[in-house]
């Protein structure tokens, strides 16, 4: 089969990581099938019920509302709710006559990862999440549905560390004013628009370079076996297995339109394409970060500072723009890198299709050309074929016969 490896740093920043496991309870070895089991009087029952539904959100997923249940409504007292550090995984269903009235909310430092539900809480003008498990953009559109909204807290997120955070933050939220208690300036709002499109123009790019690598890594294995499986066809046309010679130029793969044709990313559901676009994210962090410890870049970024710091009236007119050039500037390097690693790697699994391609064309003339004996020995029809067909054959109890083969090249 041919070689269908891609560059090794390639595989190294884009392996698609599985999660890892859930450790399941190790079972209990304690079955004792001959003990008699009493049956629990009627208030012992309503006990045991009821101590279960009492356990119950430890083994769930905790919501506000079990937070009030184990807190007491000390959490709220009015217009502020602080559930700081309650180990809250999602919102769930609030009472209104809870959130009717809120309009300061703390839920830092939890485990939350989504924003559903938060719409129930139309009156918030301050929204506190810091701290908590989110990674998507996803949720902080939820946030336009607080139409009150004017304060927020994303801090220790890891969408704070996803390229130009803060300005696709703003561009969202069009009515925000204070992002991560720093004020937004009339610049940040100015450029906000801009950058965020571009940003998402980029991570299209990546993503599709991605699904064009995943499927040329396929597509070359395809060709492959099809090399094979013609390769067995024509070996079986001399001994009466099939009744048509297929042209070898007519079974070479067509690599610009399957790419075409293929809707890969229609296979994965929202959830694998959500995940796949924070592992995309993540490997432009992780390229950023590594920019940034060049020596080069360090020193660039000083050179600017002092010419900065030269002309201090200059410095408080364009001290927030440069600031913002700078940090879209060194974001745009980080995935024209992760690009460019892209498309070569793009380029090279083109040339093994390509190649794969050529080889089984010459292949199959070469076939053609020999006699039947030589050509079953080329292609390496065994015993070990012949036995394989005879066992499909016999699993589906229908004679056998040469001329009615599967194949998919057989006129009905």
């Amino acid at each position: 089969m041919a070689d269908t490896r891609v560059p090794a740093s390639y595989s190294r920043q884009f392996a698609v990581r599985q999660p890892a496991a859930a450790k399941r309870p190790p079972l209990s070895d304690n079955f004792n099938v001959n003990k008699p089991h009493k049956r629990p009087t009627p208030w012992r029952l309503r006990d045991a019920v009821t101590s279960r539904d009492q356990k119950a959100p430890s083994h769930s997923q905790k919501t506000l509302v079990d937070a009030f249940k184990q807190h007491g409504m000390r959490l709220c007292d009015g217009a502020r709710l602080n559930a700081v550090g309650k180990g809250v995984h999602e919102l769930g269903r609030v009472p209104p006559t809870v959130c009717a009235s809120v309009t300061a909310l703390y839920l830092s430092q939890n485990n939350m990862r989504s924003l559903e539900g938060i719409e129930q809480f139309a009156a918030v003008r301050l929204l506190s999440v810091g701290g908590n498990l989110m990674a998507s953009d996803n949720e902080v559109a939820r946030l336009n549905e607080l139409a009150q909204l004017r304060n927020l807290n994303l801090m220790g997120n890891p969408l704070c560390d996803q390229p130009n955070y803060r300005l696709r933050v703003v561009a969202m939220l069009k009515k925000l004013q204070v992002l991560d208690n720093t004020d937004i300036t009339k610049k940040e709002r100015e450029a906000a628009p801009n950058v965020a499109a571009q940003d998402d123009a980029l991570r299209t790019m990546v993503t599709q370079n991605h699904f064009d690598i995943h499927k040329l890594q396929r597509i070359a294995q395809l060709i492959a076996l099809h090399k094979e499986f013609y390769g067995c066809v024509m070996a079986g046309v001399s001994t009466g297995r099939f009744d048509r010679v297929p042209s070898p130029n007519d079974v070479a793969c067509n690599v610009k339109l399957m790419l075409r044709l293929w809707r890969y990313e229609d296979t994965l559901s929202e959830q694998e394409q959500e995940a796949l676009r924070v592992q995309m994210l993540t490997i432009i962090m992780r390229t950023h970060a590594k920019l940034a410890e060049n020596p080069k870049v360090k020193a660039k970024e000083y050179l600017l500072k002092l010419a900065n710091g030269s002309s201090p009236r200059r410095q408080r007119q364009d001290g927030v723009s440069n600031d913002i050039k700078q940090r879209c500037a060194s974001w745009e390097e980080a995935y024209a890198n992760v690009i460019a690693l892209q498309q070569k790697t793009i380029a090279n699994l083109h040339a093994v299709c390509d190649k794969n391609s050529k080889e089984m064309v010459e292949f199959l003339k070469n076939l053609l050309t020999m006699d039947p004996r030589q050509r079953n020995k080329m292609v390496g029809v065994s015993a070990n074929y012949h036995r394989s067909n005879k066992i499909l054959m016999q699993g589906s109890n229908k004679p056998k016969s040469p001329t009615k083969a599967c194949c998919p090249l057989r006129h009905p």
